[in-house]
């Protein structure tokens, strides 16, 4: 989103803060990646913050004009403040039923399949942002969880015809 930010307002100051030592350092991506990443963001001359939080919790996105203090004493100013992160995963239903299926992170525990990781649930899928398998968790790769998952769904009903 800063990106795009910083596309059509190219005066505008844009500050990224992550609490994390990366960006989306959840998804494990390549350093070469995070190269290219930074590579345009300086490009773009966004400004990026890592390893530190906000002191305290903002209760949305705000067009308000203020400065943001950090845990490390970082003074930011801001006309707008936009969260952009910090997603709990959905997995309520799957804690309902079997809590030993859910991380410590609310995450659904999967195989490589994408089924639940207990043979008792095989049936039953989980995919995406609600899943820990290890795909990154953005949309682009949660659509293709899904082709991958229609095609096994395919495959299962094509050999109880056969």
């Amino acid at each position: 989103m800063a990106g795009q930010i910083k596309a059509k307002y190219p005066d505008k100051n844009v500050t990224i803060l992550e609490a994390h030592s990366e960006l989306i350092s959840r998804n494990k991506l390549s350093d070469n990646f995070y190269s290219k990443l930074h590579a345009a963001l300086d490009a773009m001359k966004v400004n990026v913050i890592l390893g530190e939080r906000l002191t305290e919790r903002l209760p949305g996105n705000s067009f308000e004009r203020r400065t943001l203090r950090t845990d490390k004493g970082t003074e930011i100013e801001t006309d707008i403040q936009l969260l952009c992160g910090g997603f709990c995963p959905v997995s309520d239903l799957i804690q309902d039923m079997d809590p030993s299926l859910v991380t410590e992170q609310g995450s659904i525990k999967v195989n490589e399949l994408l089924q639940l990781d207990n043979e008792k649930y095989s049936n039953i899928f989980a995919l995406g942002d609600s899943s820990n398998h290890d795909t990154p968790k953005m949309a682009f790769w949660a659509a293709d969880q899904g082709k991958f998952l229609a095609a096994q769904l395919a495959a299962v009903v094509q050999k109880k015809q056969d």
